[in-house]
This record gives structure tokens, C-alpha cells and sequence, in this order.
């Protein structure tokens, strides 16, 4: 962890988006449920979403939560420090967990791509659908790093497979 997360994260705090959406239209719940992935956002319960408390990752909330008002549904925003139940290192490691997840897809995806380069030349276009994939993989990894707050170990991995 880099001194300026550690910094920001002594004492445990973290954000923490409570909302309540509508049921209709069922595509504002998907949008939400998309964006809070988005910005790296993980599930506490339902409708209860949690980040490391920093400027960046208020901000992101603080976005969302003035989308989700303005489109009809309700929610709230709090700074909160976990003493029962879930604690620090929880979540910290689910995280973590989902960061690693998204980087073993990518790395999975970019061996692929990778093999295919390889591989005897077919006229079934893989290779050159292989080399077209890599602007679109690096952007991805630029995506998880952008939400990966604590440094997942699965990083270094996607790194080298990219």
C-alpha cells in the first residue's frame, strides 16, 4: 500500500452509500448496480455499498448518490469506522479479492491473446483480431488499477501477461 493510501486510511474509516431505488424502470437499477462496479464500490448487504474513505472515491459516491436522487430513488453518504461485524481487514481483503478476480481475467485474456499471436497463421482472422484486442485489454488494466485502492496482488501478474 502506498504511504498516501495508508495515510488516508489509518483508523479504519470508510464511505458507505446506503440507497433505495425504485423498482420501475428495471434499467436505472442495472445503471447503478454497473457504475458502483464501476467505481470499484463492494457490497455490504443490499442497497449498502462501501469504499476506503478518500477524495476520489467521495467524489465517485457523491456523484452517484446525486444520479440516484435525481432519478427518484433516496440514499445517504457516511464516513464510518467498523468496530463489530465487518472489520477493516474484511474488507480490505474483499477488495482485494475482487481486484484479483478482475486481474486474472485480464491476464487469462491477454495469454489468449497472446497464444493466438503465437500460433500457426489461420484464415480465420484470430490473430489479427488478437492484435486488435490490446488497445482494449490495456485500457481495462488502466480501468482496474484506476479502482484497485489497496494494491492486489494479482496486479503484477496482469502486468506481465499484457
Amino acid at each position: 500500500m502506498n504511504d498516501t493510501v495508508e495515510s488516508k486510511r489509518q483508523g479504519g474509516r470508510w464511505l458507505v452509500l446506503t440507497h433505495q431505488i425504485p423498482p420501475e424502470p428495471a434499467y436505472f437499477r442495472v445503471r447503478v448496480r454497473r457504475r458502483l462496479a464501476g467505481i470499484g464500490a463492494i457490497p455490504l448487504k443490499n442497497s449498502v455499498y462501501v469504499l476506503p474513505e478518500r477524495d476520489d472515491t467521495r467524489e465517485d459516491f457523491e456523484w452517484l448518490l446525486r444520479e440516484i436522487v435525481r432519478d427518484g430513488g433516496e440514499g445517504s453518504l457516511a464516513v464510518a469506522r467498523f468496530v463489530d461485524g465487518f472489520t477493516d481487514r474484511r474488507l480490505e481483503a474483499a477488495l482485494k479479492a475482487e481486484r484479483d478476480a478482475a486481474y486474472a481475467e485480464l491476464a487469462e485474456a491477454a495469454t489468449r491473446a497472446r497464444e493466438s499471436l503465437a500460433g500457426p497463421s489461420a484464415d480465420d482472422g484470430a490473430p489479427r483480431q488478437a492484435a486488435e484486442s490490446l488497445p482494449r485489454l490495456v485500457r481495462k488494466l488502466d480501468e482496474i488499477r484506476e479502482i484497485d485502492f489497496l494494491g492486489a496482488p494479482g496486479r503484477e501478474e496482469a502486468e506481465q501477461a499484457l
